[in-house]
């Protein structure tokens, strides 16, 4: 990890950590665009993708939870998107807040599943960006989940090796 925040370079990385908490408990999630997943504005009684520049009814619900995570040199928080939550926790966000509101007639609660994600043990595939003032407070660092390997085998295989290493083949970098 320490490594990781000081790199510089834009760039893919694959780091061995686990998750120690949950850091949004209240934005878990946000309203996506079907299309681009882009996250929606509302408009009046409709929502706005200026990504795609179209006007819609509705969206997606998509997870978007913001997780600090530690290995034995540091830690950083890092966003794990819909795929990987959804992998992890076996089911959509769209159910969960469903799920939530039938057990406390409150849909935007946070939701106790998302609570197992802690103590979860990945390497995790992470892109850094850099940022101008949008994540300032992190340094200037974007650090986003592209994906995570939880298989116990490959995990055994990369205990202890806690260096970065950017996608390219090295033996820093786990093949899938």
């Amino acid at each position: 990890m320490k490594d990781l925040l000081k790199a510089t370079e834009e760039d893919v990385y694959w780091v061995l950590a686990e998750v120690v908490s949950i850091e949004n408990f209240r934005e878990w999630c946000y309203l996506g665009c079907p299309t681009c997943h882009k996250k929606l504005t509302p408009e009046e009684e409709r929502f706005r993708c200026t990504n795609c520049s179209v006007t819609l009814a509705g969206g997606v619900y998509r997870y978007k939870v913001s997780v600090c995570i530690m290995d034995n040199t540091g830690h950083g928080n890092f966003v794990l998107w819909d795929r990987e939550c959804i992998e992890i926790l076996g089911k959509t966000s769209s159910s969960l807040m469903a799920e939530v509101e039938k057990k406390t007639g409150d849909p935007t609660r946070f939701p106790e599943d998302i609570e197992s994600l802690v103590d979860k043990k990945a390497i995790f595939k992470i892109q850094l960006k850099k940022k101008s003032e949008e994540n300032a407070y992190r340094g200037g660092i974007s650090l986003g989940v592209l994906s995570m390997i939880q298989d116990p085998n490959v995990l055994a295989m990369y205990e202890g090796k806690q260096d970065i290493g950017t996608d390219e083949s090295d033996e820093k970098t786990p093949e899938k």
